[in-house]
């Protein structure tokens, strides 16, 4: 056997340190998602903790219950473990579990801890400042989007005066106006593409213009999925509608996870705010609306859900 070069041995640690970090970020599997009274962890390790709201699970873990307590234990797929007073619940692990929801999970987790941009833009909406300066803001459509024959577009006016009439335009990457329309008193306007097939290899932009003010908003850009994504997204959500046919709630959920990795921020939207009237006490859901909200600019609606978690923290 030949003995390893110096690059090679340090090939093979690189792997094995990466190899490392992978397990111990993916280590976690669940979260305390919803607890009343007094909760115990005793980690696979011996140690003992109490528990509380948003507390990451590992395999082997032991959540306890008193005899005046309930708890909810949310794996990163969703699913849901409801436990009453008196009761004890070892975490499971990932084994057998299916590829896809493993993905999802990811996307879970990372929604939660590891995304730091999250974070940061959590922090801007905090930052956002209304005052007395106008601002319009396009919002849908953004990033990625299904193509349709009639477009729905959304923007903010922060100072909108009645009788106001808007002209949204959208043009192609170049900049050549692919279609407008007008709108009076309302900050949504529905645009028909009619025969019109608007690329899916481009990028389109569009901006929206008070035309008595003559104030616009900036350009938002966005991309149509291609037909092989749109083929995808499909399979993706029948494999989470067959997982989810009973429940409801963890439809959503994942969906939401879904449409956020593929940046369509208006259906995770759409998602995440049936799952929050479904489930208004976890936290969860509060918490990866108000990031949606502050990645596309809704920020009066992000620091609401803010708010309300910072609230149900406190509460617990």
């Amino acid at each position: 056997m030949h003995p390893l070069t110096p690059n090679r041995r340090l090939l093979q640690l690189i792997v094995m340190l990466v190899s490392l970090s992978f397990v111990a970020v993916a280590q976690d599997v669940a979260i305390v998602s919803s607890m009343r009274g007094k909760v115990l962890i005793k980690r696979a390790s011996g140690q003992t903790q109490q528990g509380f709201v948003r507390i990451q699970l590992s395999p082997g873990d032991e959540v306890s219950t008193s005899s005046d307590a309930s708890a909810i234990v949310m794996y990163f797929t969703g699913k849901e473990v409801y436990m009453a007073a008196n009761k004890n619940y070892i975490v499971a692990g990932e084994k057998g579990e299916d590829p896809f929801l493993r993905r999802l999970a990811g996307v879970f987790a990372n929604l939660l801890w590891s995304n730091k941009p999250s974070k940061s833009v959590l922090g801007a909406s905090r930052g956002w400042k209304e005052g007395d300066k106008r601002v319009i803001k396009g919002i849908y459509p953004s990033m990625n989007a299904l193509p349709d024959p009639v477009l729905r577009f959304e923007w903010i006016d922060t100072h909108p005066k009645p009788g106001r009439k808007y002209e949204v335009i959208l043009r192609d990457d170049l900049g050549k106006i692919e279609k407008s329309t007008t709108v009076s008193d309302t900050n949504v306007a529905l645009v028909r593409t009619g025969s019109a097939v608007l690329s899916a290899d481009a990028r389109h932009r569009w901006q929206v213009r008070d035309l008595k003010s003559g104030q616009q908003s900036e350009e938002t850009v966005f991309s149509f999925l291609t037909r092989d994504e749109q083929e995808k997204l499909t399979k993706s959500l029948g494999e989470i509608r067959t997982t989810c046919a009973q429940d409801d709630a963890r439809r959503y959920l994942l969906e939401s996870l879904l449409f956020t990795d593929l940046n369509m921020m208006m259906q995770a939207e759409a998602s995440l705010r049936k799952f929050t009237q479904m489930k208004p006490d976890v936290v969860i859901g509060h918490e990866l609306l108000a990031q949606v909200y502050a990645k596309v600019g809704k920020f009066d609606e992000s620091i609401a859900e803010q708010d309300i978690v910072a609230t149900m923290l406190k509460a617990k």
